[in-house]
């Protein structure tokens, strides 16, 4: 946003839209790579596939594909949600430091009230973070729209520093262990064409 400069009457940027156009540089190279890898990841799976950034203890959704039998779903383009109610979010806070994670979260009164299936302390955010850690991939039922499921994987730099997360959402009535394999091998295939184009 503007913010007034001076006495007479002069606007100036203020910090806030210095850190947007930062934001948007180091993000349009991924997102434009990853837009045909999405595309074939929506056709090979139906679904709706998200690539998501992680500003701060929020995600940004930065590309919406919807996949032909998907219904709309709350979240489009430039939303933002709490990280930690999301598989998006979650996959990229998995791939932080306890220390950075720490710094977003120093009590649990940081953490989003009211989603279901989601964190309401911090030793719960921990625990859920060190299974997702472990496990390589992020999962939330039901947290952001009732009915539904989303299965993301983290894309990491060669430090392993979350540059972003690739996401599938799909009706949980659908959920069966076959199909989330099959779903995260299709993500993990898409984190690592992202990657090796960039």
């Amino acid at each position: 946003p503007a913010e007034l400069q001076n006495r007479e009457g002069r606007y100036s940027l203020g910090p806030e839209a210095y850190e947007e156009e930062a934001a948007y540089q180091r993000q349009e190279p991924l997102r434009r790579v990853s837009l045909p890898i999405i595309d074939h990841l929506v056709d090979e799976t139906h679904s709706s596939i998200h690539l998501a950034l992680l500003r701060g203890s929020e995600v940004i959704y930065v590309v919406e594909q919807r996949g032909i039998h998907t219904r709309s779903l709350i979240t489009e383009v430039g939303d933002r949600l709490p990280a930690e109610i999301s598989a998006s979010g979650r996959a990229m806070l998995s791939c932080l430091s306890w220390t950075q994670v720490d710094a977003l979260y120093p009590s649990s009164a940081e953490l989003s009230a009211g989603h279901s299936n989601s964190p309401t302390s911090t030793t719960e955010l921990h625990a859920m973070l060190a299974a997702t850690r472990k496990r390589g991939w992020a999962r939330e039922i039901d947290s952001v729209t009732v009915g539904w499921s989303t299965l993301a994987v983290p894309v990491v730099d060669v430090s392993g520093y979350p540059l972003a997360s690739l996401a599938t959402t799909y009706r949980t009535a659908l959920e069966s262990s076959q199909l989330d394999q099959a779903l995260r091998g299709h993500l993990y295939a898409g984190a690592r064409a992202s990657l090796d184009r960039r």
